[in-house]
């Protein structure tokens, strides 16, 4: 029960997974003082892509939290998340009704979404194929294109079953977000550990945007690979423990 408890937490997520996100400097670099804020572009996304032929995917997105989406007199405060089609590598959908976005909505700016499960029963608690409607979010109305019920409970910028998804292009356009996004987000090829490539990683970036590789605190990281690891660990020793129980039980019997 443990075990199926915690592995519904990791529900959707590839194992080789590190997602990266700008923090700030605690060294000085080349000039720059410590405690300088810093940020990346979707410039390097296409940079990690040739540097390291060892990921798979390479992906962005940008997000905005606590916006009201309503449809008609129903409301639910939402997450927005700008992302590109190749998102769904990351966080694997579970798409209920319609599709997930492509590379055309991306690169046509179209104003549709995909909706998180919480988002689709409240604004449309009568329930059907919400595919078509057309929904209000902050100032700007979106069709809807999908329902994603995935559930997991680990949260990227916000839970999927509270996000709005719309095309990565047109967030950074409607925030004013100009070249910015908020996370890279990485898999590995098969068989590649995502941990061996972090320090290539961290040195690339660091060069680029002029902060000492070196600097934990300048680029976070979370890394999936070795929070699965952990889990294995953890179930390793329970497993153990159910042994020694149950050896324990037919000696004392």
């Amino acid at each position: 029960g443990l075990k199926q408890i915690l592995s519904k937490n990791f529900e959707g997520f590839a194992t080789n997974t590190t997602i990266v996100a700008p923090g700030m400097t605690t060294k000085p670099y080349k000039g720059f003082k410590e405690g300088r804020e810093w940020g990346m572009t979707y410039k390097d996304v296409s940079r990690l892509k040739m540097m390291v032929p060892e990921l798979e995917t390479v992906t962005a997105s940008v997000s905005r939290w606590g916006q009201t989406a309503t449809n008609g007199t129903k409301k639910f405060s939402a997450s927005v998340k700008g992302i590109s089609a190749d998102y769904s590598k990351i966080e694997e959908p579970k798409i209920k009704y319609g599709r997930y976005l492509n590379e055309s909505d991306v690169l046509q700016e179209r104003k549709v979404c995909v909706i998180g499960k919480r988002v689709y029963t409240t604004l449309f608690p009568d329930g059907g194929n919400p595919c078509g409607e057309r929904i209000k979010v902050g100032p700007v109305y979106y069709q809807v294109i999908g329902v994603d019920y995935s559930s997991g409970n680990i949260s990227i910028n916000g839970r999927s079953d509270e996000t709005i998804l719309i095309p990565l292009a047109l967030a950074q356009r409607l925030y004013h977000r100009g070249d910015e996004i908020d996370l890279l987000c990485m898999t590995g090829k098969s068989g590649i550990s995502m941990t061996a490539l972090e320090p290539r990683v961290r040195q690339i970036l660091g060069r680029q945007h002029s902060f000492d590789a070196s600097d934990k605190q300048a680029l976070f990281v979370m890394n999936t690979e070795q929070l699965f690891s952990l889990m294995d660990r953890l179930f390793r020793g329970v497993n153990f423990l159910i042994w020694l129980v149950g050896l324990g039980t037919i000696l004392a019997g």
